[in-house]
């Protein structure tokens, strides 16, 4: 039996944007709390197995982006996570995930939308609104970090919250 393989193992295709219009809710969101000043906003396609986990791909992007947020949360940055989760679920099992993964500033929603994205997307926006990059598929910890640590600078290790 072979071990499954790693997200790391999936690259990653990033966009630069320059200007790009957002939709009034995706404004919305990046403009978050009076505090944020860049946002990191991701759509994942989701499923939930017959175990009632959340897959694995999207578990592993999750705990990538629960990460980043926890570092650079006191240097402004705000993190939203949409799930478009598949197939027929049940409340309790999506309530169970949702309330699994989401921390304290760290937004996690369900949607079951018919416009559902097919691959994950990841998009690193501005104060402005604007789109500074986009990641098509799963990103990796590296990549993410390095863009959101050249326009926020170091994370602020000692502000950082406990896991608790």
């Amino acid at each position: 039996m072979s071990a499954p393989r790693c997200l790391g193992e999936v690259r990653s295709q990033p966009k630069e944007h320059s200007g790009s219009a957002l939709s009034r809710a995706n404004r919305r969101t990046a403009r978050g709390s009076a505090a944020a000043t860049w946002t990191v906003v991701s759509e994942l396609p989701a499923s939930i197995g017959s175990d009632g986990l959340l897959d694995a791909a999207s578990a592993g992007q999750i705990v990538i982006l629960k990460n980043l947020s926890r570092q650079f949360r006191p240097s402004g940055l705000s993190t939203s996570v949409r799930l478009d989760l598949k197939g027929p679920l049940g409340k309790e099992s999506v309530e169970n995930v949702i309330r699994d993964y989401a921390t304290s500033g760290f937004d996690v929603l369900e949607s079951a939308a018919n416009d559902a994205p097919i691959h994950p997307r990841t998009r690193l926006i501005a104060r402005d609104g604007s789109v500074a990059r986009e990641w098509q598929d799963f990103v990796v910890p590296a990549e993410i970090a390095l863009a959101v640590r050249r326009v926020l600078g170091r994370p602020i290790y000692f502000q950082m919250e406990s896991e608790n």
